[in-house]
């Protein structure tokens, strides 16, 4: 739950609590109904500030209905005035139906208010699921996941055809996503402890002088495009023709988004159970919930037209980018001299792969042979050469 709307209800509720035990403390009892009301609407509107300004008397309304079910003499005036009225010799009385009325209505309102949902609030949000029993990731790990969902939204929406190097500027300002308040940490009940990481996306205030697609809108159809290939992969039912025919007929980007998407995939032996992504901007209120089982849905894609074959080899470390998720291994057989694009998934072990440049390494994975595209590998493994004797054990 957003931390400030946390705090304000449980500010309202402990005022209320106070109202609704002592009324005579609080004024007379037409006083307290307008301040249980007012408090009432607040606590409404925290919850949901759109429908809630769309229909400013809805709380309002709904209380008279329920005070006319109570006691038919309201009419159209406050609850409070009636019951002056009807009993004007018992004051206590007057407190006593007046507040057992509002803590009916409040149980109700409150009960029919939606939970926070941070995928509705926020343009968008990354709700990172721990296995139970398993504890919250270390600072620097966050931070990375963090990071890894503007990597991976410059990755998606490159341009076909567009080349490697930074986006134009117009597209850079368009992904440059940045934090819309703290993190949510949410400890362990029932369910493992999560993260919330939420997002706002920038909204360029430049009017289009062209009839054209915004930057700001192609960034975000790329990216919903993309997360609609993550659900596919969630679903776990879906094959592999309908991902093809409703989401991504085009192969070269279907395999890139596939590759992407394999980078935010948990990994079966860690601790983290799955990755949440969703938002208004990209229309999921209801989030795409990645688990590690779906790296086997993804890889099914790639397999759909090539036959891939198992991936082990030595080499030096030539390039790594992090920001679309791949390595360029060199390797050496003899006098002749050959490189591979390596992809990383979610299950590799690349912690300090930056500090690996130039260095020998090993590299376990599946390599597919690309028949419109150079062979590339997906890899499950890097490892550090430290020396000679190392590199034997890996090739063994």
């Amino acid at each position: 739950m957003n931390p400030l709307r946390r705090q304000i209800e449980a500010r309202i509720d402990e005022v209320l609590d106070g109202l609704l035990l002592a009324p005579q403390m609080n004024g007379p009892p037409d006083g307290v109904e307008l301040q249980a009301l007012l408090l009432l609407e607040l606590r409404a509107f925290v919850a949901r500030p759109e429908a809630e300004s769309r229909h400013p008397r809805r709380v309002f309304e709904a209380w008279l209905r329920l005070a006319r079910a109570r006691c038919p003499e309201v009419g159209n005036s406050l609850m409070a005035m009636a019951l002056t009225r009807l009993r004007s010799a018992d004051a206590e009385g007057q407190y006593s139906e007046l507040t057992a009325a509002l803590a009916d209505f409040r149980r109700e309102l409150i009960g029919e208010l939606p939970p926070d949902n941070p995928f509705a609030t926020y343009d968008l949000a990354l709700a990172v699921r721990m296995k139970k029993g398993k504890a919250l990731p270390p600072a620097a790990k966050v931070g990375a996941l963090y990071g890894l969902v503007g990597q991976v939204m410059r990755s998606v929406v490159r341009p076909k055809g567009g080349g490697r190097g930074k986006l134009s500027r117009d597209h850079e300002d368009a992904i440059a996503i940045r934090p819309a308040g703290g993190f949510e940490i949410v400890p362990e009940n029932g369910v493992g402890a999560q993260i919330v990481m939420p997002f706002a996306w920038p909204t360029s205030t430049q009017g289009q002088l062209i009839a054209n697609e915004s930057a700001e809108d192609t960034v975000r159809r790329t990216f919903a495009r993309f997360v609609d290939v993550a659900a596919w992969a969630s679903d776990g039912v879906e094959p592999v023709e309908s991902l093809i025919q409703q989401v991504v007929s085009e192969e070269s980007t279907r395999t890139r988004m596939v590759l992407d998407a394999m980078r935010l995939v948990p990994s079966v032996t860690g601790d983290i159970e799955a990755l949440e992504l969703g938002g208004r901007a990209i229309q999921r209120e209801l989030p795409v919930k990645l688990r590690a089982q779906a790296q086997d849905r993804l890889l099914g894609v790639l397999r759909h037209q090539q036959t891939p074959i198992a991936f082990s080899a030595t080499g030096t470390l030539r390039m790594v980018d992090l920001d679309e998720g791949r390595v360029r291994l060199r390797m050496v057989e003899g006098e002749k001299k050959s490189s591979i694009e390596v992809w990383l998934s979610s299950g590799s072990a690349f912690d300090g792969l930056s500090a690996m440049l130039g260095r020998d390494v090993a590299i376990e994975g599946t390599r597919f042979p690309g028949e419109r595209r150079a062979p590339f590998v997906v890899a499950t493994r890097v490892n550090l050469i430290d020396s000679a004797e190392d590199a034997e054990d890996a090739e063994d």
